[in-house]
């Protein structure tokens, strides 16, 4: 066995940093991170059973942490027995500030600070005792293979419930359909718990895993600070890595005789059941999963923290079913500033705390017994108890959400009325432009001129449109039809006395830059510029770092590093081999979306490198020369320069946008097995049926490539997401591109957007693209 462990590549990651050793499959699977959740031993029983009444401690549940760890005020309020408070902080970076930030807090109740260090303990037993890390890895393997079956079931299951439920059919006969597929919903979930139970069963008892002496030394020293605390906290954080480690270390029956402060996944993980859940991640809503048995130390309550950004309470029956789902358990909802205090008797807040009715409903209650229902049951949640819950509107006359009413447009009403120069000044002063009515758009010029176009990306329609002059006055105006979301680029060229040129539109202050100059900017109805795109005060900027790398055909070549917060030399990291790099980090804001994402936990911590041409359609349209580049000269500058990158292929990935895309598909495909992910937007993947078009004899050899691809596509990587404006002249090419890729074996996600070709509408997908590309541990990571 200990030849086997030297064998795997991964094992070098344990040893090197055993206490995050998850982060080595976090791109593997879109849902898991590298453990899963493990039962504890009141899991291995049929039926988890929870402690006693005598054994139960006095706990406090507080919301998610979003920023900074503040809970000084409430361990000051607990009545505690002297002694110092231990701390588990497991959850996501134990040896990084959250630590700190909780020492500081316990020090600011008047506590001496206990750290567990259960990250550091965890690896110095696997750097003792190998056979047990080489047999974890493989259990760790098991679980995820049965967590991949669960979850294709559990989906078919759900999307055969969403389906039976918008049928339009007889309601008993929906209602006795609906209830036996969701008893098939109810029978995946216990299957899945039930064989989570038996493998971690197996494991446990193989390896005899809590005699060998790496381990119980450790537990005899965890048992000895526990047995000398006063209480315990437990962090948010991973959920699976926090219940790993606790099934690891045995000390479940410990931490249940002191009282403890929790939060999010810590809070999640002393229940009695985990559930993961996330309706709003960037892949799309997915269902909820029972994600294990917890160690059921916490009673009667199922967590679900971030409520208001992570679940959708719109969808009722589907918050009905997960009821039904966790019981006899009850989901409460829990947001920053949250609080619940546990006596031995029942669940209390002073304000109340909201919980899911058995109807799918939020309710706010003041109690909840350990087992049972609710106790002194309020108003709704949002309201003050004893106030009546607000009427719903009538379905049959509420408008359309998002959609608001309008009569005239603005403009015509301004038309059929005297406009004059004062009325005219009016209108400009009490509006935005360009004017948003729903669907239309209407823009607006001023000036003597003697004609106005409208320039724009929008491809299917006149690249120039020709604005109508308002009668008896000097203003100008068009309108268009925009889809929902949209975004549009443009500019205004007024003719006046022979002489022209084309301008940004001076009513419209919002403009984007771009290599070929400024353009105004028309967000159409329902668009909103994502907020991950945006600086925020509480998350760490990245570093950009210049390195020169040596090439053969390209000579000396400077090349940008992004390396995120907590960069540690001694770990290793996925790989995003960014083109054009200079263009996304100026006009995409590439550098602020990788922090963001990286902070949010949507992806790993990765490196980034933005490589640039000197020739680019030289070298960007399928050049040997290019994925030499890439595969011989660039990789081995960044080990030489102590970036220490992850060997599989699925950790390394390329992006480009139009002829970048090229580059990145031709040199994957030129070294078929070395970059596993790509991300491809707006390719200029052009070939000989869409005709010879204004493109340069330059471009034959992308023709020739995507002509010979079509003939015989074969795979070049596992996974490409590859996106496209439905406004630009590209569309077409994305469009046959995407069923060929698929045919060669490959898993692609192809998406249009309302927009062009530009480097906002590339910005806006890097979330969706990276995401499902090198997802993170969003899922299992509770604040």
């Amino acid at each position: 066995m200990a030849e086997a462990a030297a064998a795997m590549p991964e094992e070098a990651v344990l040893a090197e940093d055993a206490a995050l050793a998850e982060d080595a499959a976090l791109a593997e699977d879109a849902a898991l991170a590298e453990d899963a959740a493990l039962p504890g031993e009141a899991a291995l029983q049929e039926e988890p059973a929870l402690p006693g009444e005598a054994a139960l401690p006095r706990a406090v549940v507080l919301g998610p942490q979003p920023a900074r760890v503040a809970f000084a005020e409430v361990l000051r309020e607990v009545a505690l027995p002297a002694g110092p408070v231990a701390s588990i902080t497991v959850g996501w970076r134990e040896t990084e500030p959250v630590r700190r930030e909780v020492d500081r807090e316990i020090g600011r109740a008047g506590r001496e600070a206990a750290p567990l260090q259960i990250g550091e303990r965890v690896g110095r037993i696997f750097a003792e005792d190998p056979e047990l890390a080489t047999a974890h890895r493989l259990f760790q393997n098991e679980i995820r293979a049965e967590e991949r079956l669960y979850r294709a079931r559990l989906r078919e299951a759900a999307r055969a419930v969403r389906a039976e439920a918008r049928l339009s059919a007889p309601k008993r006969w929906r209602d006795g359909y609906l209830e036996a597929t969701w008893r098939e919903v109810r029978e995946v979930d216990r299957f899945h718990i039930d064989n989570h139970r038996c493998i971690a069963r197996e494991f446990k008892d193989r390896m005899r895993l809590h005699e060998r002496p790496a381990v119980r030394r450790e537990v005899a020293e965890l048992t000895t600070i526990l047995d000398g605390a006063a209480a315990v906290v437990l962090t948010g954080g991973h959920a699976a890595v926090i219940r790993n480690r606790l099934f690891l270390l045995d000390i479940g029956s410990a931490l249940a005789r002191l009282p403890i402060l929790a939060w999010s996944a810590g809070a999640m993980v002393l229940s009695r059941i985990i559930v993961c859940f996330h309706d709003r991640g960037a892949p799309g809503p997915r269902p909820a999963e029972l994600f294990g048995a917890g160690v059921g130390i916490l009673p009667g309550l199922a967590f679900f923290p971030d409520a208001a950004l992570r679940l959708d309470v719109g969808d009722r029956e589907e918050l009905r079913q997960l009821v039904r789902r966790v019981a006899p358990s009850r989901p409460v909802l829990l947001d920053p500033g949250d609080r619940i205090d546990w006596d031995g008797k029942a669940w209390t807040a002073p304000g109340g705390f909201r919980v899911l009715s058995d109807e799918g409903t939020v309710e706010r209650v003041v109690e909840y017994p350990g087992g049972g229902t609710p106790l002194g049951s309020g108003a709704p949640a949002g309201g003050a108890p004893g106030e009546p819950a607000p009427e719903e509107p009538d379905a049959a006359s509420a408008e359309p959400a998002g959609v608001p009413a309008f009569g005239e447009l603005a403009i015509r009403e301004l038309e059929l009325s005297r406009a004059t120069p004062e009325a005219i000044d009016r209108f400009l002063a009490d509006r935005s432009f360009p004017i948003r009515e729903g669907p239309h758009t209407t823009f607006v010029y001023r000036g003597e001129a003697d004609s106005v176009l409208l320039g724009h990306w929008l491809f299917g329609t006149s690249a120039a449109r020709e604005m109508e002059r308002l009668p008896d006055s000097d203003l100008w105006f068009v309108t268009l039809d925009l889809p929902p979301e949209s975004r549009l680029e443009y500019r205004l060229r007024p003719v006046a006395n022979g002489s022209a040129e084309w301008i940004l539109d001076p009513l419209n202050p919002r403009t984007v830059h771009d290599p070929f100059g400024a353009w105004s900017v028309c967000h159409g109805f329902g668009y909103e510029r994502p907020e991950w795109t945006r600086e925020h005060p509480d998350v760490g900027r990245g570093a950009l770092k210049p390195m020169e790398v040596r090439s053969a055909a390209f000579g000396v070549r400077t090349v940008t590093v992004y390396t995120p917060v907590g960069f540690r030399g001694t770990r290793h990291y996925p790989l995003l081999v960014v083109h054009d790099g200079a263009g996304y980090l100026r006009h995409a804001a590439m550098r602020r979306v990788l922090d963001n994402l990286i902070h949010r936990r949507e992806i790993p911590p990765l490196i980034a490198v933005f490589v640039d041409p000197r020739k680019r359609i030289l070298e960007y349209t399928n050049s040997e020369a290019h994925a030499i580049f890439l595969t011989e000269e660039l990789l081995p500058a960044l080990r030489g320069a102590g970036y220490t990158i992850r060997p599989r292929p699925d950790d390394r990935g390329l992006v480009g946008a139009g002829l970048g895309a090229v580059a990145a598909l031709t040199g994957a495909w030129r070294r078929p097995g070395f970059f596993g992910k790509l991300l491809l937007q707006s390719g200029s993947f052009i070939f000989t049926d869409t005709g010879p078009g204004d493109r340069t004899r330059l471009l034959d050899p992308v023709v020739e490539f995507v002509d010979g691809f079509r003939q015989n596509p074969t795979p070049v990587g596992s996974r490409i997401f590859l996106s496209c404006g439905a406004y630009e002249p590209l569309v077409y090419e994305s469009r046959s591109l995407a069923p060929l890729l698929r045919e060669s074996g490959m898993e692609v996600r192809y998406v249009e957007s309302p927009d062009g070709h530009n480097w906002e509408n590339w910005r806006d997908r890097l979330r969706a693209g990276l995401t499902w590309l090198f997802p993170g541990p969003l899922w299992l990571y509770y604040r």
